[in-house]
């Protein structure tokens, strides 16, 4: 999902673990709760959060920021195929 933030708006993201900020255009200020440090990103840069944490982005300059989840892998077919075999 992309974010289109005009220069010092900010927004506030919950439970975003395993997802990537990415600032597609412009500049951004990230923080995460319980981190003292501050991330400073500019376009094409990205910031990868691990666990599950509350973001705090401002846009330094007019920008586009992405928020990208990973897609789930799903169950191996033959597994699921075998479950249904042993409960019908």
């Amino acid at each position: 999902m992309d974010y289109l933030l005009g220069k010092g708006e900010v927004v506030t993201l919950a439970g975003v673990a395993r997802q990537t900020v990415t600032v597609r255009a412009g500049a951004l200020w990230l923080t995460v709760a319980g981190d003292p440090r501050d991330h400073l990103l500019a376009g094409g840069e990205r910031f990868s959060v691990t666990a599950d944490a509350l973001l705090v982005l401002e846009a330094l300059a007019d920008a586009v920021v992405g928020v990208d989840c990973p897609v789930e892998r799903p169950l191996h077919l033959p597994l699921l195929a075998a479950v249904s075999r042993n409960n019908g």
